[in-house]
């Protein structure tokens, strides 16, 4: 009888090994937990920088745009947007939503052109000769490995060709994607909150700042 207690066969070996499985098992749980958490955050953290370095390509062809370098700007946004791109933009007076039926531009223009196309069109209403784009508070979010959703504000400055300069503060959201392993914005919903006139010394210019878009 006493052999049978201790032996490995026995009730008190048998739950020896039980406990020892039960132990082994949970150790397997932690380091798997413990071993997982430090390469997601990791993975996390590699996923927002990579998603706030290439956003940048926006301002940059943009103002590349307002100088009135269509193709630098363009070279640049063709590597910042999908070719499937979508786009919303608010500004004083008017919405445009592309590419859609309420789009104004030519259905057989690539949406990136359109982006550029709308940009340019303010620009000539306003007289804007050059521009600078500033993005702020950009907060990344990572909805999976290949995606995330951005959130930022846009600080601009637009200086017409008397020197009046045209500010504004925006609010930016869109949505970024990987294809071809390289990140790209494929949607934008971007919308003027607030706006004025930097006023240098002498007449102010007869424009109407909140209908001028229309024009």
């Amino acid at each position: 009888m006493r052999a049978f207690i201790k032996g490995e066969g026995g009730l008190q070996g048998r739950s020896k090994a039980v406990r020892r499985n039960l132990v082994a098992a949970l150790g397997l749980v932690v380091v798997g937990v413990i071993g997982w958490s430090p390469a997601s955050a990791a993975d996390t953290t590699d996923t927002i920088e990579e998603v706030r370095n290439h956003v940048s390509c926006y301002p940059f062809g943009l103002d590349k745009i307002g100088a009135g370098d269509h193709a630098a700007g363009m070279a640049i946004w063709n590597k910042c947007y999908a070719p499937d791109f979508k786009f919303r933009v608010e500004v004083p007076g008017r919405t445009v939503t592309c590419p859609g039926d309420g789009c104004p531009f030519p259905k057989d223009m690539d949406p990136i052109s359109m982006r550029a196309a709308f940009a340019e069109s303010e620009y000539r209403s306003y007289k804007f000769i050059r521009t600078s784009h500033h993005l702020t508070n950009i907060t990344v979010n990572p909805t999976s490995e290949d995606e995330a959703d951005v959130k930022a504000y846009v600080q601009s400055w637009h200086q017409r060709n008397d020197d009046f300069t045209f500010l504004a503060a925006s609010d930016w959201d869109i949505h970024v994607a990987k294809r071809d392993g390289k990140w790209m914005i494929v949607s934008e919903d971007f919308k003027v909150t607030l706006a004025g006139l930097l006023v240098p010394p002498g007449p102010t210019p007869d424009v109407d700042w909140t209908v001028a878009s229309k024009k």
